[in-house]
């Protein structure tokens, strides 16, 4: 994992962000301060499980980036298999999602609270 988090760390120094604080590889996303700025302008998500994936960015500066620990070039068969059986899992669950979903009702409570009304095609489940 270590050398996962240092490639991450070397792809976003390539992109012009130069962070030297702890990268925490935990799929959630992290607002954080690259050197020579005084607020935390960039940020990054990094997930370390499976095939370790990620992206950076910097608010400020327009960057935006993504990286992945193995290039899709570089995948063998059975890896491209995993992956895409992995595609299909995730693509099932969403679609039993939304065809669990409803049209969303003026009456909903997250609607009432923004003071917004329902429009057609939004869906809550």
């Amino acid at each position: 994992m270590i050398d996962h988090v240092d490639s991450f760390r070397s792809a976003m120094l390539a992109a012009g962000l130069d962070y030297a604080g702890k990268i925490i590889a935990d799929g959630t996303l992290h607002r954080i301060k690259i050197n020579g700025d005084k607020a935390t302008n960039s940020w990054y998500v990094l997930h370390g499980d499976g095939l370790p994936a990620g992206t950076f960015g910097d608010y400020k500066r327009g960057i935006k980036e993504t990286w992945c620990a193995k290039s899709a070039e570089n995948l063998t068969e059975e890896e491209r298999a995993e992956r895409r059986r992995q595609h299909d899992a995730a693509s099932v669950e969403a679609q039993k999602v939304l065809d669990a979903a409803k049209p969303a009702s003026g009456d909903h409570p997250y609607l009432q609270r923004k003071h917004v009304n329902a429009h057609p095609g939004v869906l809550v489940g």
